[in-house]
Parts: structure tokens; C-alpha cells; sequence
């Protein structure tokens, strides 16, 4: 939809971008989904103002739980199996998970203690993780101004790619 870009740009142009969070505001999934669906211009246009002024969505249940506690078991479980790797986003890099160390936590613009697992399209998953987070996935580039596919069928050499990246940070005791 040419007009949710457009939007950005008049919102750019006449408006300074936020330099704090403003508010945050939360819709269900079934909510968002319609308005996205229904292409309901006015409310697709409040939610982009309001993202621009600062406020951040929380959209509820987009993602069923017990699909999310399935998969926390699973990763855990992979990085229990496989060691914790590295690879640069070239290529084809496969899936993998990365155990981000006081050693290598300063290499990140986040200097935390965590587990960081990354998903690319191009590689089946026996989790399954892109199957669950395409449409949602899909409806944030459209907010954004995309085509809802935008990068599906990305690689490297084609510049930008979509990638779920999913952490884990350890529990403070």
C-alpha cells in the first residue's frame, strides 16, 4: 500500500522524530490483524503517527503460548546438543546459536550476559520458528512502509534479509 509510505514521509517531513518513549499502548492480535486486513486506513494511519511521536505498541497474543513455551524448551535443548557458534551473515550462514560471554559481550552494541539464537529463511528448521512469525513479521514491514513480503526470498548478496533473532538472558540471582 503506497500510502503508508507516503504517510512516513509526510510525517518526516513535518514532524521531529522522538527522542523519548511517549506512551506505551497495547492492541490484541486479533485487533491488529483486522485493521491490517480490513486496510483500515485511519487507524493504520493513528498507529504510524502514533509510532512516530514515540509511543510502542505491544501487541498481545500475536504469537500463541503454548508455541512459545515449546520453543524455549527447544532451544534450550539446542544449545544443550551444539556447541554455541558464530558465523558472519554471508552466504548462506545456517541457523545457530551463540553464547554471548563477558569475553564477547563487548563486541555487541548490547554489552550483556546472554543466549542469542538466529533463524534465516533459507535453511529449514525443525522448529519451526518462521512458519509462526510470518504474518505479524509481515504486518510490521507493512507499518513500515514495506510490501508485506519484502525480503522473503533474500539472501545476503541481495542485501537485506529477514532474520529472527531470539535471546535468552540468564536470570539475576
Amino acid at each position: 500500500m503506497q500510502t503508508v509510505n507516503n504517510y512516513w514521509k509526510i510525517l518526516e517531513k513535518n514532524l521531529r522524530p522522538p527522542k523519548h518513549l511517549r506512551q506505551v499502548k497495547i492492541l490484541t492480535y486479533k485487533n491488529f490483524n483486522k485493521i491490517i486486513v480490513q486496510k483500515n486506513l485511519r487507524l493504520i494511519k493513528k498507529i504510524i503517527k502514533d509510532l512516530y511521536l514515540g509511543d510502542v505498541y505491544i501487541i498481545r497474543n500475536s504469537i500463541p503460548p503454548s508455541f512459545l513455551e515449546n520453543l524455549k524448551n527447544k532451544l534450550l535443548n539446542w544449545s544443550k546438543k551444539e556447541k554455541s557458534k558464530f558465523h558472519k551473515i554471508n552466504k548462506k550462514c545456517p541457523n545457530f546459536w551463540r553464547n554471548i560471554d563477558k569475553k564477547n559481550s563487548k563486541k555487541y552494541s548490547i554489552n550483556s550476559l546472554r543466549k542469542t539464537y538466529y533463524f534465516f529463511r533459507w535453511n529449514k528448521s525443525p522448529i519451526k520458528v518462521w512458519e509462526k512469525f510470518n504474518k505479524p513479521w509481515g504486518y510490521v514491514k507493512f507499518l513500515g512502509g514495506l510490501k508485506y513480503n519484502s525480503f522473503i526470498k533474500n539472501t545476503p548478496k541481495n542485501g537485506v534479509i529477514d532474520r529472527i533473532q531470539i535471546v535468552k538472558y540468564p536470570i539475576k540471582t
